[in-house]
């Protein structure tokens, strides 16, 4: 039992650095992260989390968590976003989200623009 409490201990850390930036209950709503960063995991067939609000000049880090091959493709605009060639398992991306808007974004490989594995970027002032 000694040897077990370590591991339950790691992972109810886990547990509570998964649901630090997470969503406000009472409203519904995603909530702000607390620092000028915030944390996007592309495992296989979803980011998690999928909705994310910030503000402006916070960094976004996609880290890819799962066995497969990703790909960040914004659904408008260009100049943002990874290819499936610099987004293998074990990689990360980053941008910095300067101007308030909705971003949405896709993997191309296990979605659509509209459909599987997406996801939003809420930048406020």
């Amino acid at each position: 039992m000694a040897r077990l409490r370590p591991v339950l201990a790691a992972a109810a850390l886990v547990l509570v650095l998964v649901g630090c930036g997470g969503r406000d209950e009472e409203a519904g709503e995603p909530s702000l992260p607390s620092s000028s960063l915030a944390r996007v995991s592309a495992v296989d067939n979803t980011f998690q989390p999928e909705h994310i609000s910030m503000r402006a000049g916070t960094e976004v880090t996609w880290t890819n968590d799962g066995r497969n091959d990703h790909n960040v493709i914004p659904v408008e605009g260009n100049g943002w976003g990874v290819a499936t060639d610099g987004f293998h398992a074990g990689d990360t991306y980053r941008y910095v989200f300067a101007e308030p808007g909705t971003y949405g974004y896709y993997c191309s490989l296990h979605g659509t623009a509209e459909a599987g594995m997406v996801g939003v970027v809420d930048v406020t002032e």
